[in-house]
């Protein structure tokens, strides 16, 4: 079966706060794993499962980003910078600034430049087109201190931040699923199209606007509990990932 076609955003511009003290003299993308910094591995991985352009927002250290990219070479594979320089957006706000960056009318899937996984891309665009999703989350059954609630019938109705007991939209543990996010989704053209028609440019949260939509159109869950996945957050996660990861 050929690859189906997509294109892919890689959320790049966060502060990595958390994963300091490595974060202090370079961007949580350029951190090293195991002599190659981790934006490389998530480049060299979409490369191979046939991605065309990839889109990457920069914010802090944005400039070492960019000295980076100019010796990548992708073969092949378009690579285009959303800026956020001047303020950091977060997730929403950072997919709604890049919307005119991406082919009209191929999927896009959206991957955090911290999360290191052995997840098929394939898999998960074979999936989201079977359903014919708005949207498709990368979850797993892990500890998580948040939460997003899939129902019965495995769309998206809610989330819970376990810690706080805070919820948004309806979550009934028993009519569901609670599935911790991955930091990997796919995003539908329409998604970005009624994204544009929604929001101005701003800076917001993305499981806000996630819940709100799941009203509306069909936002299920990808389970790739089976198999490698880590978040380098912290410098704990850092080490383990260069002891374990298989790649």
């Amino acid at each position: 079966m050929p690859n189906l076609p997509f294109q892919a955003m890689i959320l790049a511009a966060g502060l990595g706060t958390r994963l300091k003290p490595y974060t202090d003299e370079r961007p949580k993308a350029l951190v090293d794993l195991n002599g190659k910094p981790i934006l490389a591995y998530l480049l060299d991985k979409l490369k191979s499962e046939g991605c065309k352009r990839v889109v990457i927002n920069i914010h802090y250290k944005g400039s070492m980003i960019l000295d980076f990219l100019q010796t990548y070479h992708p073969d092949g594979m378009e690579l285009v910078i959303s800026d956020e320089t001047d303020l950091l957006l977060e997730t929403g706000g950072g997919l709604r600034k890049a919307c005119n960056l991406f082919a009209p009318d191929i999927p896009v899937i959206v991957h955090n430049v911290d999360i290191l996984s052995d997840l098929s891309f394939q898999d998960l665009l074979v999936s989201h087109s079977q359903h014919d999703s708005f949207l498709t989350l990368a979850v797993r059954k892990r500890s998580s201190s948040r939460y997003l609630f899939f129902d019965e019938f495995g769309l998206l109705s809610g989330w819970l931040n376990n810690k706080t007991g805070e919820t948004l939209g309806v979550v009934d543990q028993l009519n569901g699923s609670l599935m911790a996010f991955s930091g990997i989704h796919v995003a539908s053209p329409l998604f970005f199209k009624i994204l544009m028609e929604k929001k101005e440019v701003s800076r917001f949260s993305i499981i806000p606007l996630w819940v709100e939509m799941a009203k509306d159109y069909p936002i299920r869950f990808y389970d790739h509990t089976e198999g490698y996945w880590s978040d380098i957050g912290t410098p704990e996660d850092l080490e383990s990932a260069r002891k374990n990861f298989p790649f």
